[in-house]
């Protein structure tokens, strides 16, 4: 285990002996246990391909947090959103509520769907949205974010239905 610690110019400094503690056919994971927003090119130069990436899109500005782990997801890169891994329980649940087979046809009417978040940070409520219309086979065709800070999406269904989203921010406190 290498723990890096430290401001910005002395972890930069130090990037140097990286190279000799971990070679490239050594399986290797890197923890960034921070803000995503903090440092991108330290990240970048951390998060090589061949690393698995660990990361929280919990913490950042949510569109850089979702962007970064798209962007890593589609290089092939390997990454654990522990963010993602918070949403489980949510996941399970629902996949519950449907799994037999009366209630499954009610999955093809849905019209609405309401999802609230604590405080203005969407990056969760995207990911659950976004693992329900992959599910279901919705694709989405217009969003976006209103003064409020809530996030409306309409996505529609494989039958030529619409559905309405809404990302409702709850004050936290």
């Amino acid at each position: 285990v290498v723990v890096l610690r430290g401001d910005h110019n002395s972890l930069n400094s130090g990037l140097g002996i990286l190279k000799t503690l971990l070679p490239k056919e050594l399986p290797s994971w890197l923890w960034w246990n921070g803000r995503l927003d903090d440092a991108p090119e330290l990240l970048f130069q951390l998060a090589s391909a061949q690393r698995r990436l660990i990361l929280d899109t919990a913490l950042g500005e949510p569109l850089k947090c979702l962007e970064l782990l798209t962007s890593r997801i589609a290089s092939g890169q390997a990454v654990n959103d522990l963010n993602w891994l918070r949403l489980r329980n949510w996941r399970e649940t629902l996949a519950m509520v449907f799994d037999p087979p009366d209630r499954r046809n009610s999955l093809s009417h849905v019209v609405r769907l309401d999802i609230d978040i604590e405080g203005n940070h969407h990056a969760q409520g995207l990911l659950l949205a976004s693992w329900i219309a992959e599910r279901l086979n919705w694709n989405l065709t217009i969003s976006s974010q209103k003064e409020d800070a809530s996030i409306s999406a309409q996505f529609q269904r494989p039958d030529g239905g619409i559905v309405q989203l809404s990302l409702i921010p709850l004050p936290v406190g």
